[in-house]
Formats: C-alpha cells, sequence, structure tokens
C-alpha cells in the first residue's frame, strides 16, 4: 500500500500528525535544562533523508471513492455482513475517517481483493479525505503500475511545512 496525498500540505499533515505531543508533554519539555531535542521537535535529519514525490499510475484500475455516499452504500452493500461485529450499520463520512481502524482495513481488504469478470483486479486503490482537515488522500495498492513523475527535497523553508508545524506546534530543524 502507497499512501499518498494530492498536496504536499496533505502529505505533511498525514506524516507529521503522528509527531504532535500534548499539551501536558509540550509544558514538561518547555524548561528542560538537559539540553535535549524536546519531542516537538524535527530533527533536520528527518527532511534529508525524505523527498516529495510527485507520482502517478499507469492504465490504473478504478479507485474506489470512499467520500462519495453512493460508493459507500455500494461497500454496505457488497460487505455489511462483515461490519455488522464492528458496529456498522450504516457507512458514513465520519465512519470512513474515523480511529475504527478494523473498519477500515476490512474496506481495504475487500477493495483490495474484487476481481472484475475477467479476473482482473476491479480497483487500483481508495481515494478519501484525511481525518485532519480537507486534504485529498489515496491508498495506492500494490500491484498498481506507479511511476515518479517529480521529486524534490524538503526544505525548512516550505510554506506547507511551516504552516503544518505551525498548526501541530512542532519546530523544524
Amino acid at each position: 500500500m502507497l499512501y499518498c496525498a494530492t498536496t504536499p500540505r496533505g502529505s505533511y499533515l498525514e506524516t507529521l500528525a503522528g509527531k504532535r505531543v500534548s499539551a501536558k508533554m509540550a509544558a514538561l519539555v518547555r524548561d528542560d535544562p538537559t539540553g535535549f531535542m524536546p519531542p516537538n521537535s524535527i530533527p533536520a535529519s528527518w527532511r534529508n533523508e525524505r523527498r516529495l514525490f510527485k507520482i502517478g499510475t499507469a492504465n490504473p484500475a478504478s479507485f474506489i471513492d470512499l467520500e462519495d455516499l453512493e460508493t459507500r452504500q455500494y461497500i454496505l452493500g457488497q460487505i455489511g455482513e462483515q461490519l455488522e461485529p464492528l458496529g456498522v450499520e450504516t457507512l458514513d463520512v465520519p465512519d470512513v475517517r474515523g480511529m475504527n481502524r478494523l473498519l477500515t482495513r476490512e474496506i481495504a481488504r475487500w477493495a483490495y481483493s474484487s476481481l472484475d469478470e475477467e479476473g482482473l483486479y476491479e480497483y487500483s486503490g481508495i481515494r478519501y479525505v484525511s481525518k485532519l482537515d480537507t486534504e485529498e488522500c489515496w491508498a495506492i495498492f500494490s500491484g498498481t503500475d506507479t511511476f515518479i513523475d517529480e521529486q524534490s527535497s524538503i526544505e525548512k523553508t516550505d510554506p506547507d511545512l511551516i504552516e503544518v508545524a505551525r498548526l501541530f506546534g512542532l519546530t523544524i530543524h
């Protein structure tokens, strides 16, 4: 599975969300005299070891659009019985953007294993909107032909990186 976002801002949101620290932790480390880098800091090595990629797909199958009500109703009709033990009776936007990883994994498992009449994979991945914001994201299934269209280094001065760091209370080094 290859996780992507349509914009660099979306990529930063999704990637750096796990680096956020709670208000309590931020207060604990604010005046730490040890000289160690506090947990809300992103070292320069984080940027240096990563790249932003603009990728494309070659001859992809369809992508499941979890934002579309008709699509969610179709999914419910296909795997509703498997979702009931997870407490899912309807499939709404808060469900597919929520924290229930068992639900989203079940949807992904079904989509990944769906074959058309010719025995070919029916879907190349899933389109969804980030639970953090309104950024469009993509989960591209393994087996989908992808290619790198462009790549660039992640600069400390990147306006999208600066904005996400500010939103998350992170310091970029």
